[in-house]
This record gives structure tokens, C-alpha cells and sequence, in this order.
């Protein structure tokens, strides 16, 4: 699964993850939003969004964006993604799919220079998605479904040119979604379910379009969610637990409405998460674990009330999260792995409150890492009891272990975490210590190394 990041600006808001970015963009005249698949963290007219996902807008000034140039960070499965402030985009990790797209497939371990004049980058399920100042759209890596949109099902080494005014991606595990300058949706890669939109079942290798005035969108496991700029919510594909909220179980091949007032939408595995204009919390699908947060396990097949004064979420496979207008951060769902905090050491299917003064947070394979107001960096170590390899042992801490200060931005992995500082400094760690035959993990490394300035 894709890692989680967010970004913070001096004026607390934050924006992009699976897009990470510190690099903002706003389109003149329009409140923009933005969504993803690793963490984002955004403001958006007054309600702010961090979600499990990466997504970003981008900016052009000869088509009406306008950039705020910032570093911007984007963490994948197993590889990182880095755009400095002059718009150089740099890459490290595994590259068994071309995912660096440096033109091999070896791993690297220090950055390599792979592309100019990049304003937004996401790093996704091993493929690489970057937009570059004209508002072209690259991708690389990755490509059995034709999720790369070039055309074919082969992976690519080296990036390949997909569209053209492009101002937001979202890469998700077998699919891509975009939306154009002229705030059209286009969608492509896997297709089984219809959660391309397109009113078949056939994966498309190219760029479709689907929708018209879309502000953002979000892809679950097989389905599809967005948001046009009227606050109208609509959804499309796999819908077995009610994951699309339009009161049926019926896989729709086509955009079906589902809300109105919608400001957020994030679509997760089976279940779905929208906050309203009047920043009241909505869910509704899968309710495994408590996962949607209405106080029991029953399925929703139709959106129901969670909280109020919400201004940002986040959802993963065992447990939700949300942080409330005044900073505190709320929790519900699975605890196997210690995430809902020491307040709370077993599952819960209501929201319960995790710490105060939050400004954003990123969630990994591993590692559930929370920035504070003041700069503080936090970390929970995320491990499942007993699944640690073959392992007899696990570790865990259910309070959160100090990382480092003055933090920007984070980006959790599966494997490993990135975090900047303010000064501009990059900082990682690893995941997990095994002892010799890989059996038990013996500890979690919360001891960030600098890598790059």
C-alpha cells in the first residue's frame, strides 16, 4: 500500500501526499481540493482534508495556475520521490519497475536526477506520476493494467509523456485518475468493476473521459469517487458493501449521485468518508472493526453522521482518523497494531481522542507518524502481533516516541518514513530491525538519519 504524507505552510493549511506537497497550487478564482492515496493534508475553503492518498494541483502561469514554489515529497511503496525548490525532481529506493525512471531497473540509494521543471510529483503502488510547469503529465514504472496511460500494459524505465493541462493526479494501486485545467476528469488502467466510469467492464490503456466540473476525486479498492464544483458527490464501480453510499449494492458502470454540499470525498478499501460544507463528518460501506465510526459494525449502504467541526480525515485498512477544528485528533476502527493510541488499547466503533494539538499526520506500513503545531514530529510503531515475518515476538509502542522537531512535511512508507525539516534538511528512517534469519523483528529504528539538504 502507498505511504501518507502531508505538507504544512505557514498559514496551517497543508496540501498533497501519495501527493506530498509542500508545494501548493491555488487556481485563480476557484477553492481548490485536493485528494489522493497516501496522506493529504488540505484547506479548502476554511475545511481541511488529510487523507490516505497523495494527490496534487499544479500551476502554470500561462493557463491561470499560480505556484508557491516549496519542496515537495512523495513517498511510495518502496521508494521516494523528492521535486526540490528549483524544480528539479530526484529519486532513490527500489526500482524493480522502472519506478525511479532513471532508465534502469536497479535500486538506488542516494538521489538521482531524473527530471526538470517539475512543480508536482506522486509516488505510487511502484510507478511515478509528475506534472511538469506546462502542465504535461509524465508517468513511469508500473504498468500491468495500463495504469500509466501511454497505451500498453509494459512497465516503463524512463518517463513517458500521458496528457497535456493537467492540474491534479491521483494514482491508485491499478488505476489513474486526472483532471485537466478545463476541470475535466479522465481515468484509465484496471476496469473490472466500472470504476473507470466509462459504462463498461474493458481496462482502458489511454485517458478517458468521465466527468465535467470536478474539483477532486478519490479511487477506493475498485471503485471511484468525485466531487463536482458544485458540491455534488458522485460515485461509480464495485459497491457489494454499500462503499458507493447510493442505498444499493449494485455495481454502478457509470458516475451515480450520491451527496450534495460536498468539500471532501476519500475513498478507502470498501468504505467511504465525505465532509460536508458544514464540515460535519459522513461515512458509509464496509463497518468491519467499527471502521466507519457510527457506534456499531452493521454495513452502510447510504451515508450516515459520524462528527461535526471536522477538518480533516483519514482512513487505512483497520481504523479511521480525524482532526477537529479545534487540533485534536480522533480515532476509530481496529487496534491491532497499537494505532487508536495508549487512551485506547482495543477496537472501537466510535471516535475516541487520540491528542491534542495536531497539525497533520502520515500513515505507512509501519508507522503511524503526527506532526504538532509546534513543529514536533511523533511516532507510533504500527506492528500486527504475530505477522512480523514468521516471527513469535512483535513490538509496539502504544505511546508515541518523540522523532524530531521543526517538521514541514512527512511522508511515511511502507518500509520507511521521510520527514523534512525547516531548515530544509531531509531525514529518513527504516521500518524494522530483524535479527539473522529474518524470523522476529527485534525493533522499529525511529532514529532518522539526514540524507539530503
Amino acid at each position: 500500500m502507498c505511504g501518507s504524507k502531508i505538507s504544512l505552510n505557514q498559514d496551517s493549511t497543508c496540501s498533497n501526499c501519495i501527493e506530498s506537497p509542500t508545494m501548493k497550487t491555488r487556481k485563480k478564482g476557484l477553492k481548490p481540493i485536493i485528494m489522493g492515496l497516501c496522506i493529504v493534508f488540505i484547506m479548502v475553503g476554511g475545511v481541511t482534508v488529510f487523507l490516505h492518498t497523495t494527490q496534487s494541483q499544479i500551476n502554470s502561469s500561462n493557463t491561470g495556475y499560480e505556484l508557491i514554489p516549496e519542496v515537495v515529497l512523495s513517498v511510495g511503496v518502496n521508494h521516494v520521490m523528492l521535486i526540490t525548490t528549483d524544480g528539479n525532481l530526484w529519486a532513490w529506493g527500489s526500482n524493480e519497475y522502472g519506478q525511479l525512471g532513471n532508465g534502469t531497473y536497479e535500486d538506488q540509494s542516494m538521489p538521482t536526477l531524473i527530471m526538470d521543471n517539475v512543480i508536482s510529483v506522486q509516488a505510487g503502488n511502484r510507478n511515478t506520476f509528475a506534472i511538469r510547469a506546462d502542465g504535461s503529465l509524465w508517468a513511469w514504472g508500473h504498468n500491468m493494467f495500463g495504469q500509466l496511460g501511454n497505451g500498453t500494459t509494459v512497465n516503463q524505465h524512463t518517463p513517458v509523456h500521458i496528457l497535456n493541462d493537467v492540474i491534479q493526479v491521483y494514482p491508485d494501486f491499478e488505476l489513474t485518475m486526472a483532471i485537466k485545467a478545463d476541470d475535466t476528469l479522465w481515468v484509465w488502467g484496471h476496469n473490472s468493476f466500472g470504476q473507470i466510469g466509462d459504462g463498461t467492464t474493458i481496462n482502458r490503456y489511454s485517458p478517458v473521459h468521465i466527468l465535467n466540473d470536478v474539483v477532486t476525486a478519490s479511487s477506493g479498492f475498485l471503485y471511484t469517487m468525485a466531487v463536482q464544483s458544485d458540491g455534488s458527490l458522485w460515485g461509480w464501480g464495485a459497491n457489494d458493501v454499500g462503499q458507493l453510499g447510493d442505498g444499493t449494492t449494485i455495481n454502478r458502470l457509470s458516475p451515480a449521485h450520491i451527496l450534495d454540499n460536498v468539500v471532501a470525498v476519500l475513498a478507502s478499501i470498501d468504505n467511504t468518508m465525505a465532509i460536508m460544507s458544514d464540515g460535519s463528518l459522513w461515512s458509509w460501506g464496509d463497518n468491519f472493526g467499527g471502521l466507519l465510526g457510527d457506534g456499531t459494525t452493521t454495513n452502510r449502504s447510504y451515508p450516515v453522521h459520524i462528527m461535526d467541526n471536522i477538518v480533516a480525515i483519514s482512513r487505512t485498512a483497520p481504523h479511521s482518523m480525524a482532526l477537529r477544528t479545534d487540533g485534536s485528533l480522533w480515532a476509530w476502527g481496529g487496534d491491532y497494531w497499537g494505532e487508536l493510541g495508549a487512551e485506547a488499547p482495543t477496537a472501537q466503533n466510535s471516535p475516541v481522542h487520540i491528542m491534542n494539538d495536531v497539525a497533520g499526520a502520515s500513515f505507512g506500513g509501519n508507522d503511524l507518524v503526527i506532526i504538532q503545531t509546534d513543529g514536533s514530529l511523533w511516532g507510533w510503531d504500527l506492528v500486527y502481533p504475530g505477522t512480523l515475518r514468521r516471527g513469535e515476538i512483535s513490538i509496539k509502542h502504544l505511546d508515541p516516541v518523540h522523532i524530531l522537531d521543526d517538521v514541514v512535511t512527512v511522508s511515511a512508507g511502507v518500509y520507511h518514513s521521510v520527514a523534512i525539516t525547516s531548515d530544509g534538511s531531509i531525514w529518513t528512517w527504516s521500518a524494522d530491525v530483524y535479527d539473522d534469519d529474518w524470523r522476529n523483528r527485534i525493533s522499529h529504528n525511529f532514529i532518522p538519519v539526514r540524507v539530503f539538504d
